[in-house]
């Protein structure tokens, strides 16, 4: 159990720093940037969608080591899990989404429960940072 808090810990550290990162840049890319709200916008949205997908990549190579290197745990599916699948429970599990189609067994349940956590503090963080680029357009204008 001690190995999964220690990378579930790690995660956490980790998304948060580069979710952190991210928007920092975003904030210097955007509000630098002298063109058209719409385009500034597009290149917002398209630069969290790229970091959530990153993150989401980052918990799946997460419970890929936790299953196949660590052996910390394993998952009920209904056939045997490709790289992909990981992927996709994670995506599933950062959204909260939760299908249920494949569900964890053992310690990487700890994982499985912070991931949904940390996926809807960055989302409402990214929400909220959007927020702020739109409240800077309006008071330009």
């Amino acid at each position: 159990m001690i190995a999964t808090i220690a990378l579930s810990l790690a995660m956490v550290f980790a998304c948060f720093f580069i979710h952190y990162e991210a928007l920092r840049l975003l904030t210097h890319a955007t509000v630098r940037s002298r063109s058209r709200s719409r385009v500034v916008l597009a290149l917002a949205m398209t630069g969290i969608v790229a970091v959530h997908i990153f993150e989401i990549a980052l918990f799946g190579a997460a419970f890929f080591a936790s299953v196949r290197i660590f052996q910390l745990g394993s998952f009920v599916e209904t056939r045997s899990m490709v790289p992909a699948d990981y992927f996709y429970y994670a995506a599933e599990t950062y959204s909260s989404l939760g299908y249920g189609d494949i569900y964890p067994l053992g310690d990487i349940r700890l994982l499985a429960s912070i991931t949904p956590l940390i996926g809807i503090l960055l989302l409402g963080w990214s929400g909220a940072f959007l927020f702020s680029l739109v409240q800077i357009d309006r008071e330009d204008r």
